[in-house]
């Protein structure tokens, strides 16, 4: 399973620095966000559909987050993303947590 280097990132939110090449399904990252322990809040599309990057901003704060919003879609990947569709995302301060215990 790729864990990343030990180095400094810049930016800790991009999905690059904990996955190998393209391969979300060989990273540690994918493994930690499966756990039903995390802490998770129910988030209501009812602005900005399609664009994991708004609801990124308007959920966590930062569009730096929207690979999450992402991945919080699972097999549906942006359909998920319509107006009245319900997402179930990470906490921020869960998901913030997680990435730096990586």
């Amino acid at each position: 399973m790729f864990t990343r280097e030990n180095k400094t990132l810049t930016n800790t939110t991009s999905l690059s620095n904990y996955i190998e090449g393209f391969d979300i399904f060989n990273s540690k990252l994918l493994y930690k966000l499966r756990d039903p322990k995390l802490s998770r809040s129910s988030y209501v599309i009812e602005k900005h559909p399609y664009r994991p990057d708004l609801i990124a901003k308007d959920f966590y704060g930062s569009v730096n987050y929207s690979d999450f919003v992402v991945l919080a879609t699972g097999e549906s990947g942006i359909d998920a993303l319509s107006t009245g569709s319900t997402l179930s995302l990470v906490t921020k301060s869960e998901l913030d947590k997680l990435i730096n215990s990586l």
